[in-house]
């Protein structure tokens, strides 16, 4: 996937790692696409074309962000590579190239803390994020996860509203969009706050230690956290539409 640095500058760019926070990171994507649309939320650089140079595809995904959540949960500063080394030192280290090139572009920065995790001290993280450990964190937990996301979206709200966009064209021989104008229909706040309570459900079952997450693969662990999704918009769906 070659992201072009000429595409929307109103994105959100979620920067995680999988081993450290990939379930959160996945509900906080769900509910900030269902603010803004799927299209201005940016989450993985997974899809990286082979041949492509992935430093300047994130720098280039990065730059046509105008803000970068870093989801940090417990083990963000600690995993380490298979010679055991901490990721985060190593140049070429996906997050550490996505926090560096938001800061060195003056991306708004904003720390999302999961799972109890606190921010890094400086002195503990390399020079080029040092910057990073000053920037305002939110804590995203399972308890107050609708109206942590709340106060996230408000900012990200100001954030966007202040950044330009590109105006939308419709190329030659294009067809107008027939929906154009026509607002999507929204759940209501009765049924959002029933969604809530289901999201808090699964996060809170699975920080409990219902579903073990220690020892399992990054695949094992895409593979859980889809089926929990899937089953919590189900879920979400019937309450939308009751027989």
């Amino acid at each position: 996937m070659t992201v072009s640095g000429s595409g929307d500058p109103g994105r959100i760019f979620i920067s995680y790692r999988r081993e450290d926070a990939a379930y959160p990171a996945g509900w906080l994507f769900d509910r900030l696409a269902d603010h803004f649309g799927q299209d201005r939320v940016f989450k993985d650089v997974d899809s990286i074309e082979l041949g492509d140079d992935f430093v300047e595809v994130i720098t280039a995904a990065v730059a046509s962000c105008a803000v970068l959540l870093a989801v940090i949960g417990p083990r963000w500063l600690s995993i380490a590579d298979e010679d055991g080394q901490r990721r985060l030192d190593g140049p070429e280290d996906f997050v550490r190239l996505e926090i560096e090139a938001a800061l060195e572009r003056n991306v708004r920065v904003i720390p999302v803390l999961v799972q109890g995790a606190r921010m890094p001290p400086s002195s503990q993280l390399p020079d080029g994020l040092r910057k990073f450990a000053r920037r305002q964190a939110l804590e995203l937990t399972p308890a107050r996860f609708g109206a942590d996301c709340g106060r996230l979206i408000k900012v990200l709200d100001k954030t966007l509203t202040a950044t330009p966009t590109a105006p939308a064209t419709i190329s030659p021989g294009s067809q107008p969009d027939d929906d154009a104008g026509h607002d999507d229909p929204q759940p209501t706040e009765a049924q959002r706050e029933q969604f809530d309570r289901i999201n808090r459900g699964i996060l809170q079952a699975l920080y409990a230690g219902s579903v073990q997450l220690d020892g399992k693969s990054s695949e094992e662990l895409a593979a859980l956290v889809r089926q929990a999704r899937e089953q919590a918009s189900e879920i979400a769906r019937k309450l939308a539409d009751p027989p």
